[in-house]
This record gives C-alpha cells, sequence and structure tokens, in this order.
C-alpha cells in the first residue's frame, strides 16, 4: 500500500524488510530443483502452443485473402 518512488534496488530492499516486520505476512515455501524443471517445462509447453496457436491463425488469415478458407481451430490446419 506504500509508494516510496521508483524501483530500485533501495527501495525494493526496503519493500521486503516492510514486508518481513508485518504479522500477517504468509512466506512462500522454496519450489524444489524437481519441481523448477517441471514448472519449466510447463511454461516452455504453453509458450509453443501459443506461438503454433498464432502461427495457423496467421496463416488462415493471409490465405483467406487468397481465396481459400479453412474452419477455425489448430485441427483443420494440422
Amino acid at each position: 500500500p506504500f509508494v516510496r518512488g521508483n524501483k530500485n534496488d533501495q527501495n525494493d530492499a526496503l519493500a521486503i524488510y516492510e514486508a518481513s516486520m508485518r504479522p500477517n505476512i504468509r512466506f512462500v515455501p522454496i519450489k524444489s530443483l524437481g519441481q523448477q524443471d517441471v514448472q519449466s517445462l510447463h511454461r516452455m509447453r504453453e509458450r509453443l502452443v501459443k506461438d503454433r496457436t498464432a502461427l495457423c491463425n496467421q496463416m488462415r488469415g493471409l490465405l483467406t485473402d487468397y481465396g481459400y478458407i479453412f474452419p477455425v481451430g489448430i485441427n483443420a490446419v494440422l
């Protein structure tokens, strides 16, 4: 709820310090190496799916300009 000027290391450290002094703060457990690996795989897959969908939508839109109409959905292109 505070604004202490622009974001910089000193203000970040002060905000962390103030947050740690509050009685109702909940601390997040540190992720294990295995959990970080699984999370990174999920993020990479999500990015690949997003890029594939964008590419298919762009291709479908460009082909529409030339008179080739495809139904909406990834299965129509693949």
